[in-house]
């Protein structure tokens, strides 16, 4: 039994089902509270001096900042679509292979990495690499799983495309047994295979 056992054991009531459909949805909110009233990102972003002065409704509002910007050229509401449908389905996927007590502590530690970052370079933060962290560990669980971006569009291959040669250059994404040297995601790992996530 892992110390996550241990801890699920005592504190698993804490686990937040649908944890990335809630987040989904108010990304959702705010992108049209951003469209209604231009600005208002700029309440909700990770900025360390404005926590200081007493904005701590930061250390958490940054994660439903919406991601608009894209490789195609598309309406920023039409990328906001996809990334909150993504995020939704990827959700979906680690839920499955990892369960709701594990993903909730995985998101929980990628919002304190990010805080500590934010702080310690005393910059502005958005959730990137949060949402990233989330890539790659799907990645771990569906290692063959083909991606088409838009739906349509070209295909990202993790197994072909993220290769451990791509590693080196930061796009950083292979088979499962490459990413079984990782420590935090051996910290997470469960014995039972996931059901691949349905396609939407």
């Amino acid at each position: 039994m892992t110390w996550l056992d241990k801890l699920e054991r005592r504190i698993g009531f804490l686990a937040i089902p649908g944890l990335l459909r809630y987040v989904g949805f108010l990304t959702a909110l705010v992108f049209v509270l951003e469209k209604v009233n231009p600005g208002y990102l700029n309440l909700l972003d990770l900025n360390p001096v404005a926590v200081m002065h007493g904005e701590v409704w930061r250390l958490v509002t940054y994660i439903f900042i919406p991601q608009m910007a894209s490789m195609l050229p598309l309406p920023d509401w039409v990328n906001v679509a996809f990334y909150v449908l993504f995020l939704w389905w990827m959700g979906n996927g680690l839920e499955s292979a990892w369960g709701a007590f594990r993903l909730t502590i995985f998101y929980l530690i990628g919002m304190i990495g990010t805080t500590v970052a934010a702080f310690f370079f005393g910059a502005a933060f958005s959730n990137f690499m949060l949402t990233t962290s989330l890539f790659f560990a799907f990645a771990q669980f569906y290692p063959d799983l083909v991606i088409y971006f838009a739906y349509i569009l070209p295909r990202l291959d993790f197994s072909r495309d993220l290769a451990p040669a791509n590693l080196r250059r930061f796009n950083a994404v292979s088979r499962r047994r490459h990413l079984r040297d990782g420590e935090l995601f051996d910290l997470f790992r469960t014995e039972h295979h996931p059901r691949r996530p349905s396609s939407s």
